[in-house]
């Protein structure tokens, strides 16, 4: 019925119509394939392609509606959408990236990383250096930002190690890749 009224192209609709079927997708991740999404995929994602800036200061974002009562029904509104949308993504058989909920966690790292500077004056010079390294880390990454890993995990170079999808390349490189390929003359 939704071909029918030709609302979307036939290449859109057989593509959700696969998705429809199947419900699932293979999933690689730690070079070990299965049939279908894995429930761990979502946090070993968020691990491997947060910064370590962000790692480290998003439990003082999580903690923050904990330590400061005064704000905490504000936090609720930060951190409940990313949390349930992360709880149920566990239950999911699509492995997809996470850049969905990143804005909201960031947001609640930023919160507690403040709360902390205003209440311990030195912690101000450790977030100075999170964001300094966090700034050299994004250099360091360019141009390849989709096939990011943090350094815990062995960094951009590495993340094919780790993911096989649309995490650690979506073809950008293809044309680098057929470069090399006429320099080296390789043809088969």
């Amino acid at each position: 019925i939704v071909n029918k009224f030709r609302f979307f192209p036939e290449s859109y609709i057989l593509g959700l119509a696969d998705i429809v079927a199947t419900g699932s997708r293979n999933a690689t991740i730690f070079g070990q394939n299965y049939a279908t999404g894995q429930w761990f995929y979502f946090p070993v994602a968020f691990a491997v392609k947060s910064s370590i800036a962000l790692l480290i200061l998003m439990p003082f974002g999580l903690l923050f509606p904990f330590l400061n009562r005064e704000k905490r029904r504000e936090m609720l509104f930060i951190l409940l959408p990313p949390l349930a949308f992360f709880a149920i993504s566990l239950t999911s058989k699509m492995n997809i990236g996470v850049r969905h909920i990143y804005a909201f966690f960031i947001v609640a790292a930023a919160v507690g990383a403040i709360w902390m500077s205003r209440r311990f004056y030195y912690f101000r010079y450790v977030l100075i250096a999170f964001l300094i390294f966090h700034a050299v880390t994004a250099v360091r990454t360019a141009p390849n930002y989709i096939a990011f890993a943090n350094d815990f995990f062995g960094g951009t170079n590495n993340s094919y190690r780790i993911f096989r999808d649309s995490s650690s390349e979506w073809g950008q490189n293809y044309k680098l890749i057929n470069e090399y390929l006429m320099r080296e003359k390789i043809t088969d």
